[in-house]
């Protein structure tokens, strides 16, 4: 979380506004692409676990698959986003006039 800073540090050259831009983008960019990797190896590992399945289960149980691939993502989403919501919230520089 510390590298978001440097980086938009970098990008930033000292404009603050463009500081705090750069942090979130940088955060967003990153959660996305954890999120579409991990949910390649939660697809891929529910389709390994159907086949292997596949001859102790009915066949009907197709849409059981399914569920089980929304709740992944769902729970997969919301730590992910936990964990950007914290990342932006520990590298934004905000300074108070009292």
């Amino acid at each position: 979380m510390l590298r978001i800073g440097l980086a938009a540090s970098k990008i930033a050259k000292g404009n603050i506004w463009s500081y705090h831009l750069a942090v979130v983008i940088i955060t967003c960019l990153f959660a996305i692409f954890v999120f579409f990797i991990c949910s390649f190896s939660i697809a891929l590992t529910l389709f390994i676990l159907s086949l292997i399945f596949q001859r102790f289960l009915p066949l009907d149980n197709q849409q059981v698959w399914i569920d089980i691939f929304k709740t992944c993502l769902i729970f997969l989403g919301g730590i992910l986003g936990l964990m950007a919501l914290f990342a932006i919230v520990k590298n934004i520089k905000l300074k108070f006039k009292l």
